[in-house]
């Protein structure tokens, strides 16, 4: 079994467990009670705790196991930043540590697939591209995509999100063409959900920049409606029933423009009654005399 590299790792807790694994297969006489006096820890239960996660890795351990690993002065640099990397909670924390990360690395590197997937669910321009392979003959050349996008989205963006969804095989690269793959980002957690949120703020705005287009080439409904709230889950099914059916039928023919369907479906600000006061209206309005 070879020593496992640490730049080869995204989780700190998986590197010390593959590293005790190696160092018991180094030496039969390894022990976790041995190797927490050597780092210089006053209970081994908590390295042991640690290893299976039963409490959280901190910065203020890293200094132990950096010892304890023998890491050179750079792969201690990098295993504080994966400690770090695992605590951080916010998706502007984790693509910041994920850039120094890469600094660290010495292929520069690292990236992380919960990162990309965020980057990819966060950002409208990759929902552009995968729409735009529908279209015959389009062009890819970087600078007419800068046209076509417009609102300020520069060609760097642009390539990004092209290498991205290649690297995601989301997209295919051939003989010059792009074509959609079956592809698809089904990761669900709080991060995938904060892109999504991120997502729909974005299209959301340029939603009311397209306002100003002719009404001939848009169509915008709005209603406000007393509803019973135990037919939210149902009024959500026939919207995404409404989405499939509407994509089947309006995806047909010859392509030649993208446009964006939203649909929005949210409660107002709070102004809700108490069962308890909708039941006093109630007996108050069997009371009233029918109006004459």
């Amino acid at each position: 079994m070879s020593s496992p590299n640490v730049f080869h790792y995204h989780c700190p807790v998986t590197y010390l467990n593959d590293w005790v694994s190696y160092a018991k297969s180094e030496n039969s006489k390894f022990s976790i009670r041995s190797w927490s006096e050597q780092m210089g820890l006053p209970s081994h239960s908590l390295v042991v705790m640690l290893l299976k996660k039963q409490r959280p890795l901190k910065l203020k351990h890293t200094d132990f196991f950096n010892h304890g690993c023998k890491h050179t002065t750079k792969e201690s640099l990098y295993f504080q930043a994966l400690v770090q990397y695992a605590q951080c909670k916010l998706p502007s924390e984790k693509i910041f540590q994920e850039k120094i990360l890469k600094e660290l690395h010495p292929q520069n590197n690292f990236k992380i697939t919960e990162i990309e997937d965020y980057k990819i669910t966060a950002d409208w321009v990759h929902t552009y591209l995968i729409a735009l392979t529908e279209i015959p003959c389009a062009s890819w050349n970087i600078e007419d995509l800068t046209t076509q996008i417009g609102r300020g989205v520069t060609q760097e963006r642009i390539k990004s999100c092209l290498n991205r969804l290649i690297e995601k095989n989301i997209l295919i690269y051939k003989n010059g063409v792009y074509s959609s793959s079956s592809g698809r980002i089904t990761t669900k957690n709080d991060l995938i959900n904060k892109a999504a949120q991120n997502y729909h703020k974005e299209i959301t705005k340029i939603a009311i920049e397209s306002l100003e287009q002719a009404p001939a080439n848009r169509e915008f409904q709005s209603l406000s409606l007393a509803i019973d709230p135990t037919k939210i889950t149902r009024a959500k099914e026939m919207i995404r029933d409404f989405r499939n059916r509407f994509t089947q039928e309006i995806q047909g023919g010859s392509h030649s423009t993208i446009y964006q369907l939203n649909l929005q479906f949210f409660e107002l600000p709070k102004n809700k009654v108490k069962k308890t006061q909708l039941k006093e209206r109630k007996q108050s309005c069997s009371k009233l005399s029918p109006l004459l």
